[in-house]
């Protein structure tokens, strides 16, 4: 049996259908799931807005990425309820996450961590690139790296910088993040 939960933001509003039991799991939603919105402007630039998205929500604990928010949103102003099941769904903790991947702001993240750098030379007119392994030291007014168990400062050779992930704080577009706990089985 399935159950629909709408839920209400002040900001925000969704719909959910729960089947699934799990233990803890990462649910991101995007606007590919955006159903509806409505928008209401008032006179001193503020507007709210009411979107509904759908998506299966399982049973337990979740963390919820509602991804792809306005970056001008008032994240202290959004609030979320359920209006079909108000004591089934809880919501633990509540963040924005604002902190926009760049390739600065992944290098950063980097710091003291290894990655991949590939690094161009030429040799007898032709291009030849060498992936190595690295350590980027700093990223401060400047890149220092330990290569090949030397000290190089901003060499000029790389022609890319291959990193193995994505930090989890860094988010391609502005993100509220839910904690919630799903206690009814449907």
């Amino acid at each position: 049996m399935r159950r629909s939960y709408a839920l209400t933001l002040i900001l925000v509003s969704l719909l959910f259908v729960s089947d699934i039991s799990a233990q803890t799991q990462s649910i991101t939603t995007t606007a590919r799931d955006r159903r509806s919105v409505n928008i209401t402007v008032y006179n001193s630039n503020i507007g709210l807005v009411r979107e509904t998205r759908s998506l299966t929500l399982p049973t337990g604990r979740i963390a919820l990425n509602f991804a792809d928010v306005a970056a001008q949103i008032r994240p202290e102003t959004v609030h979320l309820a359920s209006m079909t099941a108000a004591d089934a769904l809880r919501v633990l903790e509540q963040n924005y996450q604002y902190d926009l991947l760049n390739p600065a702001k992944l290098l950063d993240k980097y710091v003291g961590r290894e990655v991949t750098l590939v690094l161009r030379r030429y040799e007898n007119n032709t291009e030849i690139l060498t992936p190595v392994q690295a350590t980027l030291l700093s990223n401060n007014n400047g890149q220092v790296w330990r290569i090949n168990g030397q000290i190089v400062i901003n060499p000029s050779n790389i022609a890319e910088t291959r990193f193995p992930d994505v930090p989890q704080n860094l988010v391609a577009s502005p993100t509220l993040v839910w904690d919630l706990e799903n206690e009814q089985n449907g």
